[in-house]
């Protein structure tokens, strides 16, 4: 099965839209049921509808498709160090995880693909990429961009067969 191909029109919005995290700095990684969350901007302790303490930020972003960050020294981060089931590889991301949560990168530059490809370029030579796989299942998501909670248009996400904010199918007049 192919990926989707955004359109121009699409493809512009996506930038537009990702280009909300420029400037903002990656500070919190982490994986949830299978996939990989990036967090951007300050952590802000919140608590939860349920009463539930939490840590949010600004923007998200959340990836089932491939994804790999390199660095400085050769440095090279990629979805397979993280899976499947229990081949995990948590040391050789510590680097990272202690960076993030420590001396924190931003984003310098954001560039989407026809594809729905993502490249983030941080400051200090980092880069990630996020780069869209064709063996989903229609329902399943290659990304989904969570911009400001604020943001009455819920989250942006990009599915095998279409590009969406939370629900709706995007129309031809992006």
């Amino acid at each position: 099965m192919l990926t989707y191909s955004l359109n121009e029109k699409e493809q512009a919005m996506v930038a537009r839209e990702l280009s909300a995290i420029v400037g903002k700095p990656l500070t919190n990684m982490w994986r949830y049921a299978g996939r990989q969350v990036f967090a951007f901007g300050p952590e802000i302790e919140a608590v939860m509808e349920d009463g539930e303490p939490a840590t949010i930020t600004d923007c998200g972003l959340t990836v089932l498709s491939d994804w790999v960050i390199r660095g400085p020294a050769r440095f090279h981060l990629e979805s397979g160090d993280f899976g499947p089931e229990n081949d995990r590889r948590d040391q050789h991301a510590k680097f990272f995880y202690d960076l993030v949560g420590s001396d924190p990168i931003s984003v310098v530059s954001v560039t989407v693909s026809r594809h729905g490809a993502l490249q983030f370029c941080f400051t200090r030579g980092y880069s990630l990429e996020v780069s869209p796989v064709a063996d989903l299942e229609d329902w399943e998501e290659q990304w989904r961009f969570q911009p400001s909670s604020q943001d009455p248009r819920g989250q942006l996400i990009l599915e095998p067969r279409r590009l969406r904010w939370n629900g709706e199918s995007l129309a031809e007049g992006v």
